[in-house]
């Protein structure tokens, strides 16, 4: 919900539409740590990884809020600055007038590129298949590195790789993960598609389902349809899978 919504103006549109009292305003990175956690803490969904999109990868405040058990692998834009070796930080020395260097900076020449940038230098491309789409196998183009993301000039903590994906079509992706240094490449090539069945999921929930298509303007309402929408969902599923001609 709109920041907006949480102030004095909309309390009456949220009496109508019957928002809980104790409701508060969060972010989607703060709703998503939020689930995450409530999962956890069940027990019920083992897993390994945690994919997100670009608008969670360029968060690296929600990415150290992870559960430390899980490794994930973010999409980050392609504007995003990383040093490729951890540079020299500590504060530059006194040249003898005016207040001594109290802010740390990078020492050495090494400067912070950006990932796009990167990707036109002389990488190792591989070519791999990373799966089985309607008209043939998925074959895409994919490198990976250790780095040192950056803000503020400067590297953020320990070193994350940096994986890049190249489509048929040119079109370079790219992400980080804080998987170990010694993961295998082909698990990282692994990870990077793992995203596509949640996709998936949203647009047959839209389009077989009515995901997106309610009428209604209540809170209850809302999730009630939503709710509905997961039954359906999971019914279909257990169908497609007793049905389905290859095991």
């Amino acid at each position: 919900m709109p920041e907006k919504w949480f102030s004095e103006e909309y309390e009456e549109r949220r009496t109508k539409t019957l928002v809980p009292d104790n409701l508060v305003f969060q972010t989607k990175q703060q709703i998503a740590l939020t689930l995450i956690k409530r999962v956890v803490q069940t027990g019920l969904f083992p897993a390994k990884w945690i994919g997100c999109d670009s608008a969670f990868g360029a968060d690296i405040n929600f990415l150290k809020s992870l559960p430390g058990n899980y490794h994930y692998f973010a999409s980050i834009p392609s504007n995003e600055k990383v040093f490729l070796q951890k540079p020299v930080i500590g504060l530059p020395p006194y040249k003898g007038k005016g207040r001594r260097p109290t802010k740390l900076c990078v020492l050495n020449v090494q400067e912070a590129v950006t990932v796009k940038e990167f990707a036109k230098s002389t990488i190792k491309w591989r070519s791999v298949i990373l799966g089985e789409g309607a008209k043939g196998p998925i074959v895409a183009q994919a490198a990976c590195i250790r780095v040192y993301r950056s803000r503020d000039r400067l590297p953020v903590d320990d070193p994350v790789w940096l994986f890049l994906r190249k489509n048929s079509d040119g079109q370079i992706k790219y992400a980080v993960s804080n998987a170990p240094a010694h993961i295998s490449f082909i698990e990282l090539c692994q990870a990077s598609t793992m995203r596509w069945p949640i996709e998936q999921c949203f647009q047959e929930a839209k389009s077989q389902l009515g995901m997106s298509q309610y009428e209604h303007r209540s809170w209850p309402a809302w999730h009630r349809h939503m709710l509905y929408v997961f039954l359906g969902f999971h019914f279909l599923l257990q169908v497609r899978l007793r049905l389905k001609k290859r095991p």
